[in-house]
């Protein structure tokens, strides 16, 4: 059963509760990142919170990271392929998923802000 409008409400609010992210994100050396932004833009302070605009620069230079060690020329330069498994596949099917969701959401409001 999910929990209703005024249950979240109660939760998010008065209690400052927020979902938890799992230990393997965290201790991840690339996913930890998007938890520390993610954190950020839940910071009960408004003031202290991640702009969307902020968050976009943040995503965009991570993907030019990763273009960039994606793209070297040599493969003793990559990062090998034991260290991409270290995610089990459902946990790196759903972080894609929530970043796809995360992109779409930044995307919106950076266009609502200009």
């Amino acid at each position: 059963m999910h929990p209703g409008v005024e249950s979240m409400k109660d939760h998010l609010l008065r209690d400052r509760g927020r979902p938890e992210i799992p230990d393997s994100w965290i201790n991840h050396q690339g996913i930890a990142i998007v938890c520390g932004s993610i954190e950020e833009c839940w910071d009960h302070d408004p003031e202290a919170r991640l702009t969307a605009q902020c968050v976009a620069e943040r995503f965009s230079e991570i993907e030019d990271e990763m273009e960039k060690l994606s793209s070297r020329s040599s493969s003793d330069e990559k990062i090998p392929a034991e260290e991409l498994k270290t995610i089990p596949e459902e946990e790196r099917q759903m972080i894609a998923g929530q970043i796809d969701e995360v992109k779409v959401a930044v995307e919106s409001s950076v266009s609502d802000e200009k």
